[in-house]
């Protein structure tokens, strides 16, 4: 047995799941594409920097929570031998504080 299906039906098993239905799912789901083909190179600078501040900031500001959770995780697990995470980490923290 490969060592992914093992972890997989230890996953199933552990959330009380059936594995032929995680399969299933899958294999037969959709990707979402709710976002429009955004053109990037075709729009104005300005027009791109006020579409960086309101989308992606937003999302940001929204988000926040728990990208710090998961950059205060990567630090904690990998900072010893990847000092940048311990920075991107800090770095994430300053703006949940203020």
């Amino acid at each position: 047995m490969l060592w992914w299906r093992k972890i997989r039906e230890n996953a199933c098993l552990k959330a009380n799941i059936d594995v032929d239905d995680v399969v299933n799912d899958l294999l037969n789901n959709k990707p979402k594409n709710d976002a429009p083909n955004l053109n990037f190179k075709d729009w104005s600078a300005e027009f791109l920097a006020d579409y960086i501040v309101y989308v992606h900031h937003t999302y940001i500001r929204q988000n926040l929570a728990i990208i710090n959770e998961f950059a205060d995780k990567v630090a904690n697990v990998h900072g010893q031998h990847e000092l940048k995470t311990i920075e991107i980490a800090k770095f994430f923290l300053q703006f949940q504080v203020n």
